[in-house]
């Protein structure tokens, strides 16, 4: 009887609780990401954590200072002493902006690609190829002749 009780009392207290359903819960059908935007329970990533020391500690260095460190008219340079960062980067990563602005889209900046390393044109050569190509090089370096790439291609396929 207890049991009944607090079981009454919980579902008195929770007006929202429906009728238990059977099998498995239900998913969210959209989870918030901390890639997709920055806001209010969304825990900031190392890189975006330093820009924020780096321009708390140009403020406190303005307040130590009395008043701004550079001129009001120089946007540009005031970002880039905040951020800690060249005025290159600022000015390319605003003028990014503007184009997404003016294009119409959100105001969501891409992130640069990774680097992909180019695979290499001559692979799998066994050891043979390897010390035929060697002593190729080092005949034009005895012979006193620079060993360059249309003299090698060509003694070698001379060779085959």
């Amino acid at each position: 009887m207890l049991w009944n009780i607090k079981r009454y009392l919980i579902l008195i207290m929770n007006e929202t609780t429906t009728k238990k359903k059977r099998g498995r819960p239900k998913l969210r059908d959209e989870i918030p990401s901390p890639y997709t935007k920055i806001g209010k329970g969304v825990p900031l990533r190392g890189q975006a954590r330093e820009l924020v020391c780096n321009v708390g500690s140009y403020f406190e260095a303005e307040k130590d200072n009395g008043g701004p460190l550079l001129p009001c008219n120089s946007v540009n340079k005031r970002s880039a002493a905040a951020l800690n960062l060249s005025e290159h980067t600022v000015s390319n990563i605003w003028k990014e902006k503007q184009v997404l602005v003016a294009k119409g889209g959100q105001c969501q900046l891409r992130t640069p690609p990774k680097k992909r390393h180019k695979e290499k044109t001559v692979t799998h050569l066994d050891g043979f190829q390897q010390d035929a190509i060697r002593r190729h090089i080092y005949s034009y370096i005895e012979r006193k002749e620079y060993p360059t790439l249309k003299k090698l291609i060509s003694s070698l396929k001379e060779t085959d």
